[in-house]
């Protein structure tokens, strides 16, 4: 029996941050009722915030807006960010996962 497993995206590091500067990618997805059905995560929506981070403390900026699925697994390659959008009804456990590929804009290079 096929069933969903949630999956924990650990932050993405983007190269060529500026000295002093960290920044990398980490996944932000939204659930209202998170295992209301016993264990089946049950995203609503799901983004991808650029965080920035210096000696002065951290600043989130939205890279994507809200999609309609739970992100998984962020990956980088010749300018794109790669990821797996995961949309379904936790109620009837029908799950469709989805390739997505976005150029990154020049202020997240």
């Amino acid at each position: 029996m096929d069933r969903a497993v949630a999956i924990e995206t650990p932050p993405l590091p983007l190269p060529g941050s500026a000295p002093g500067e960290t920044r990398f990618l980490v996944v932000a997805n939204q659930s209202a009722h998170f295992n209301l059905f016993g264990g089946v995560p049950s995203f609503e929506s799901g983004s991808i915030l650029l965080v920035r981070g210096s000696d002065l403390g951290r600043r989130f900026e939205p890279l994507t807006p809200p999609l309609d699925g739970a992100i998984q697994g962020l990956s980088l390659a010749n300018g794109e960010l790669y990821f797996a959008l995961v949309t379904g009804n936790a109620l009837t456990e029908e799950f469709e996962s989805h390739i997505v590929a976005l150029p990154l804009a020049s202020q997240a290079q």
